[in-house]
């Protein structure tokens, strides 16, 4: 479809946004892999709903609230828009190259092994950047309803195939994998989900005392702070460990969050029991540890001293609160409920 001047620079804006967060990168809206990533994020876009529902027992169609029933459709309308507002010979030219990794007589580079391929990623970008095909210059051709439904179906033939292909060259995949299971399977791509904590808090109360700075020779460790998306440990709120991020001053959790989440991190703070969201450099609150007493409560600063259990209702709650994308929504709903009457220094955390 033809787009209004508002909406194609919106899409101008977001296309861009992605490429540069995505690969760290200064705007172009003129880099041929600008689609390629918008492309990627439907992709894993689509996976991530398909994790997060599957936590919750709950089928692929007819789960979800229609709210998000329409920004999925608009997160596949954006990625679609790429190919008409790209130069049709860098979505053919992609198109070719992914074509070149089921079928490796068509390719003209060097191509990743098909244990290293994302197969979903692949159908996505094949699906959305075929209709490129038709094009001629000059002239807007577009396919068949007909021909759209062969041309995809052929596709995911292909692509079910490579995917049945990966599985039967893993050691001992195709030993554990019956033929049901196939369908089932996810590989290579790990679901993913917050590191697994220790039924028994004193395990990391143990852990943070034998845990040191990297960076300092005095034995401080105030705040030593478990990073629950990839298990790091840092040393939090400690002038030892700052460093420069976009020319400004952060601490350690706030420069590991930028690395590891995109911004975005969710960290124990063991000493203190509590857990500390973060969005950005300058937005982020505390929220309650998933361990409680035999008394079913938490004990924040660990101030009654009673030995703490891990919670797995709370931390599974936890989990989908990092999975389905509302950590911000979250700070924003704590914020609102306490009345701060001084910024805290969320970046210096």
């Amino acid at each position: 479809r033809k787009f209004s001047d508002g909406i194609t620079e919106m899409l101008v804006v977001c296309a861009t946004t992605v490429h540069r967060v995505g690969l760290k990168t200064a705007p172009n809206e003129l880099c041929p892999r600008v689609p390629l990533m918008a492309w990627n994020t439907c992709a894993f876009t689509i996976q991530a709903i398909e994790n997060i529902l599957q936590e919750e027992d709950k089928p692929l169609f007819g789960s979800l609230q229609n709210r998000q029933i329409a920004g999925l459709k608009a997160i596949v309308q954006f990625a679609a828009s790429q190919r008409l507002r790209s130069s049709q010979g860098v979505i053919q030219r992609h198109f070719a190259d992914m074509m070149g990794v089921l079928l490796p007589v068509l390719s003209r580079k060097n191509t990743p092994s098909v244990l290293d391929v994302d197969f979903f990623h692949l159908l996505v970008g094949l699906v959305l950047s075929m209709p490129s095909l038709y094009q001629e210059e000059g002239i807007d051709l577009q396919p068949s309803a007909v021909s759209s439904a062969f041309n995809n179906m052929y596709i995911f033939h292909l692509v079910t195939m490579a995917h049945i292909l990966q599985l039967l060259l893993i050691p001992t995949g195709c030993f554990q994998t019956c033929p049901v299971a196939l369908w089932h399977k996810r590989y290579p791509r790990r679901r993913n989900r917050l590191i697994d904590l220790p039924e028994d808090y004193s395990a990391l109360l143990n852990k943070a005392s034998h845990f040191q700075c990297p960076k300092s020779a005095v034995d401080e460790r105030k705040h030593p702070t478990l990073c629950l998306v990839c298990g790091a440990m840092l040393c939090s709120q400690s002038s030892c460990c700052l460093s420069q991020l976009d020319g400004e001053d952060v601490g350690a959790c706030t420069a590991h969050a930028a690395t590891c989440g995109a911004g975005v991190g969710m960290f124990l703070r063991i000493r203190e029991c509590e857990i500390v969201l973060m969005a950005s450099k300058t937005r982020g609150s505390t929220y309650p540890a998933p361990y409680l007493d035999d008394y079913g409560e938490t004990d924040p600063h660990l101030g009654r001293g009673n030995p703490l259990h891990l919670c797995p209702e709370r931390y599974r709650k936890l989990n989908q609160l990092w999975q389905q994308h509302c950590i911000l929504e979250e700070i924003a709903r704590s914020l609102e409920m306490v009345n701060v009457m001084f910024a805290f220094e969320w970046q210096l955390v």
